[in-house]
């Protein structure tokens, strides 16, 4: 059983002004717990009795607390909680090096699920540094959580920030700023380092952002939609990246 103290604490990391505050976020993904429990960053874990059986694989050496099921209802940040709930640590800021060949540039993309996708996909293709504008959904809000399935331990993410002043340094170390939109190119991304700058669906790019490029990429469209989803319009640019 839970004391008052801990369960209202638990429940307080779902707000992004107490994850800030105590610096930890949670996560409710029994395999992704699994995954990385035995991180740095790895603090506590709350689990069903049911759950601690059936994913016992997942924490056989860890030492963890039981809880019941009203009790994982009310802390679990998901609507459907698979049983499990740990807390661990917000990640370190790595210092950027201006070494990598390619780059995101998020500007303005709300929706944590979106921005939790982007996280993942970019796992996938190996792009390591994603610069988050300050309008642009936190990542350790439990959607984007969810939705990166713990790519977020294998990426280094920049949050609140001023995307114009990274932009000026990045041209100073030679990048070239691509941005994506619908009144692009086709033939641009060309081998060398580059930064993509990725705006949101509803709003596409910022003006000073789009003047600031050296570029502008557009995904070849062959059928009527009007736009593509900014995850799925990151995933095919990573893609085209490494062609």
């Amino acid at each position: 059983m839970l004391n008052h103290k801990e369960l209202d604490f638990l429940k307080s990391l779902h707000q992004k002004k107490e994850r800030e505050q105590e610096q930890c976020f949670l996560i409710d993904n029994p395999k992704v717990i699994g995954e990385h429990v035995q991180s740095p960053y790895f603090q506590k874990l709350y689990v069903t009795e049911e759950a601690g059986l059936k994913y016992q694989q997942y924490w056989s050496n860890i030492d963890y607390t039981i809880i019941n099921g009203v009790e994982l209802k009310k802390i679990s940040p998901s609507t459907t909680p698979q049983g499990a709930v740990a807390i661990f640590s917000f990640l370190p800021v790595p210092v950027f090096s201006y070494r990598d060949d390619n780059i995101l540039l998020l500007d303005g993309l709300q929706d944590p699920g979106n921005v939790g996708t982007i996280l993942r996909t970019a796992d996938w293709f190996g792009i390591k540094n994603i610069f988050l504008s300050p309008e642009c959904a936190d990542v350790y809000n439990f959607k984007t959580i969810a939705s990166s399935m713990g790519s977020i331990f294998n990426v280094h993410f920049y949050q609140n920030q001023d995307l114009e002043k990274v932009i000026t340094d990045l041209k100073k170390n030679k990048y070239k700023i691509i941005a994506s939109d619908s009144h692009g190119d086709n033939n641009i991304l060309t081998s060398g380092k580059k930064a993509i700058i990725i705006g949101s669906e509803a709003h596409g790019i910022s003006e000073k952002l789009s003047k600031l490029a050296d570029g502008h990429y557009q995904i070849p469209k062959l059928g009527q939609a009007e736009s593509l989803n900014a995850a799925v319009a990151a995933g095919i640019i990573m893609y085209q990246l490494h062609k």
